[in-house]
């Protein structure tokens, strides 16, 4: 008999609850604009350009429609996590040093 008074204690609060105080994607600006938005292809994987090195790297070039290639580069390491690298093939683009501790080994 408790349980059951316990258990519809619960359900006419949460009937009671204030839903608007919640938010949706209806109420969210930049989730109402992505939902409806196409998506576009602006870059392609030239698969000559792909390649798979003994210690598990893959590189491929993004071919882009407009403006300058990608070249992306895809590194699989020791504790089963991945690094992404991309990069603009033509650009003479600051990299950043010693951003990391240190490098992360490669998975073998």
């Amino acid at each position: 008999m408790l349980r059951l008074v316990i258990l519809a204690t619960c359900l006419t609060l949460g009937h009671f609850a204030d839903h608007d105080t919640f938010k949706n994607c209806s109420r969210v600006e930049f989730c109402n604009t992505l939902r409806n938005r196409q998506p576009f292809d602006k870059y392609a994987v030239d698969p000559s350009t792909i390649t798979i090195d003994d210690n598990g790297s893959v590189k491929m070039t993004l071919k882009a429609k407009k403006g300058s290639d990608l070249q992306l580069e895809l590194l699989a390491l020791v504790d089963r996590t991945f690094r992404l690298r991309i990069k603009e093939t033509a650009s003479t683009r600051y990299e950043l040093h010693d951003v990391l501790v240190a490098e992360p080994q490669l998975a073998q």
